[in-house]
Formats: C-alpha cells, structure tokens, sequence
C-alpha cells in the first residue's frame, strides 16, 4: 500500500471522528435528543467503515462487477455474482441516504412551545399573563401573573402531562390577588410552590 492509498483510506476514519465530536458537543449542548444522537453516530460509523472497505478493495484492483451465472440445462445453480467493491459502494449509498435523512431531521428541531401548548391554552383561560417568554438553550423560560394559587395549579398539571420532568420548562409566577394565612400544608407558600406538588424541584413555580 503507497502513501496515496493511505491517505484516501485515513479520509473516511478521520471525518468520522470528527462528526462524532460535532455530534457529541451538540447533545451537550442539548440541541439533539440522545437517541438521534446515537442514530446518527451509528449510521456515520457504519457509512465510514463500508466506503473505507470499497476504497480498499478498489485499490486492490477489485472491479465492479455484476454477473449473472447460469448452470445451464441439467446443470448446476444459476444466480447472481457481485463484487466485493460493488457490495461497499451499495452499502455505502445506503447508509449515505440514512444520513442525509437523519441529518435533515436533526436540523429542524421541534419548537418547546408545541410540546407546552395545552398548557399554555390552560393558562390563558385561567387568566394567567405571561410578561415574558423566551427559549433559551432549548428551555422555555417563562414569567408571568396569575389570579389565584389553584390556576398555577392547573397549569402545571398540564405541563406534567407533556413531560413528567418538564426538564426544558422553567416558570415563576406571582399572584395578582392577597391569598389567606398559610394553614397546615394546604394553602400555597409565600416564596415556594403550591402544596400540591404541582411545581416540583425541578422547574418551581414561585408564588409570591
């Protein structure tokens, strides 16, 4: 094997792991879901190893061939002869199309407001007025008023359902109207979430 024929084979290892780290950093970054991320490692390692092996065996003087054989009458088995250099290529075009499908959807991620958009409908018919709403890394963040503790509530009984942990929602809120002595552990905090467990740790509701 001569220099050029080693250079042409480190192409494909080489970008390979360089579009691993590009992977990578972006789950980091929390900008692709893990298991899009997995799909798309495993595809681009798979692309990788099938065009290094064609390359390979091209340079082996291994031709493109596509045969048909027939036994004949009263002969042996008839069927059809490929290659090894023609299987790569194929399966080279194959998991090249996998890729150039799973790229296009990791670029067209799915706005977080979709995800929350039945509980938004609950805020806006309880009354509750956003003051602002921004995406920031991938996470809604929300600020806003409400008239009572019980709509905050609802609220987050609707974010729960679209996502048990709302890791990618943060809410504040402040109630607009004076709500009576805490009694026990039913009514609402001053400074913490309601009492019913609507706001977990994770993304509070902060009731002032």
């Amino acid at each position: 094997m001569n220099a050029m024929e080693r250079v042409y084979l480190s192409i494909c290892p080489v970008a390979t792991v360089s579009g691993i780290g590009v992977v990578i950093y972006a789950l980091l970054k929390r900008s692709m879901a893990p298991a899009q991320a997995v799909y798309l490692i495993v595809v681009l390692t798979l692309f990788s190893l099938c065009f290094t092996l064609f390359l390979h065996n091209l340079f082996q003087d291994d031709k493109l061939v596509f045969e048909s054989n027939w036994g004949g009458l009263g002969g042996g088995l008839s069927g059809w002869s490929l290659s090894p250099a023609l299987i790569f290529l194929l399966l080279s075009i194959g998991s090249l199309a996998l890729l150039v499908v799973a790229l296009g959807t990791a670029n067209s991620p799915t706005d977080v407001r979709e995800r929350y958009r039945a509980a938004l409908n609950v805020a806006a018919q309880k009354g509750i007025q956003f003051d602002s709403a921004q995406i920031v890394g991938e996470k809604l963040i929300l600020k806003g008023t409400a008239p009572l503790a019980t709509d905050v509530n609802a609220f987050w009984d609707q974010v729960k359902l679209a996502n048990p942990i709302h890791d990618d929602l943060e809410a504040q809120f402040t109630l607009r109207t004076p709500q009576p002595p805490a009694t026990g552990g039913s009514a609402a905090s001053s400074t913490g979430a309601p009492s019913t467990g609507a706001s977990p740790v994770h993304s509070p509701a902060a009731v002032k």
